[in-house]
């Protein structure tokens, strides 16, 4: 790691705190909702996966692909 590594992204990350737009903000809640989704799969297959809780793991899933989807490009410039 150079010691410039720090900076950089310290840069990146105040560029993306003063770029406001919604889309930007959209992207952000997608990108970070996308990575924090997959918690909810644990108490579901924690007991072993029941009949009447397969559709809910089915939309936990769309949701996660639609997560990650919208939140694709965050972070990028």
């Amino acid at each position: 790691m150079t010691p410039s590594t720090p900076l950089r992204q310290f840069v990146r990350l105040t560029k993306t705190v003063q770029d406001n737009s919604p889309i930007t903000s959209l992207r952000a809640v997608a990108f970070y909702s996308a990575i924090g989704l997959p918690i909810l799969y644990l108490p579901l297959l924690a007991d072993g996966l029941k009949l009447a809780e397969v559709p809910l793991l089915v939309a936990l899933l769309c949701a996660n692909f639609a997560a990650l989807l919208a939140g694709h490009g965050y972070g990028e410039k």
